[in-house]
C-alpha cells in the first residue's frame, strides 16, 4: 500500500484489495499469531479507507475462509501435531466450519478481488468481504437446542448468563435473543 497509494491519489483513482482471512473476523484456535496479523490487516484496511474515501480510491479486504491452498495443508498438519488427530480428521474439522461443507476455491477469492476492482464498485470501501461459504456468519457454532427446552425472546441489556451444567452461555447485549426458559435449571444460572 505504501508504494502504490501515492500514485493512486495523484491519479485520482485506485483500488486496493488486501488479503486478510476469516481468522481476522472471528479467530481460530491453534493459529493465534496468524489471527492477530489478519486482524491488523482489517484494521489497516478500514483506517486507510477512511483516509482515502473522498479521493476516489477504495480500500477493501477479502477474507477467505479455509481455502484449498498450501496454507490450509500446513494448518491441517499443525492441528494434527498439536492435537494428535489424524490429518483427515483435522481437515474434516476445518471443512465443518463452512456451511457449504467444502473448502473455498482460489478462483472464488480471485473473482471477489476482480469485482472489488471494478469502477462500479466505487462505493464499496472499508469493507472486509468474507469469501467463506457462510463460515463467518455461522459462528459462533452453537450446540443444538434440546427438544425439551422451550425458548422465548426478550430484550435485555448487558448481562451474561452461564449454565454450567449444560455448558451453555447466552450473551444478552441489548439485541433480541433466544433465551432458555430457566424454570427447571434456575439453580445452575449464575
Amino acid at each position: 500500500m505504501r508504494e502504490c497509494l501515492p500514485d493512486m491519489l495523484k491519479a485520482g483513482f485506485g483500488r486496493i484489495v488486501n488479503v486478510a482471512s476469516t481468522a481476522g473476523l472471528i479467530g481460530y484456535p491453534y493459529v493465534s499469531a496468524y489471527c492477530a496479523s489478519k486482524h491488523g490487516v482489517i484494521g489497516l484496511t478500514r483506517a486507510v479507507a477512511l483516509e482515502t474515501a473522498r479521493r476516489n480510491v477504495t480500500v477493501n479486504a477479502v477474507c477467505p475462509g479455509y481455502t484449498d491452498t498450501d496454507l490450509v495443508r500446513s494448518a491441517v498438519a499443525n492441528i494434527s501435531a498439536k492435537t494428535g488427530r489424524g490429518e483427515q480428521e483435522a481437515l474434516a474439522e476445518l471443512i465443518s466450519h463452512n456451511p457449504q461443507g467444502r473448502l473455498v476455491t482460489p478462483e472464488e477469492v480471485a473473482d471477489t478481488v476482480r469485482w472489488l476492482c471494478l469502477r462500479s464498485a466505487g462505493s464499496i470501501t472499508g469493507q472486509s468481504i468474507a469469501v467463506a461459504g457462510g463460515d463467518s456468519t455461522a459462528r459462533p457454532r452453537q450446540r443444538a437446542i434440546p427438544a425439551n427446552v422451550r425458548l422465548r425472546s426478550r430484550r435485555v441489556v448487558e448481562r451474561v448468563m452461564l449454565n454450567i451444567r449444560s455448558n451453555w452461555m447466552v450473551v444478552l447485549d441489548g439485541r433480541w435473543v433466544a433465551q432458555e426458559v430457566i424454570a427447571a435449571h434456575s439453580s445452575a444460572w449464575l
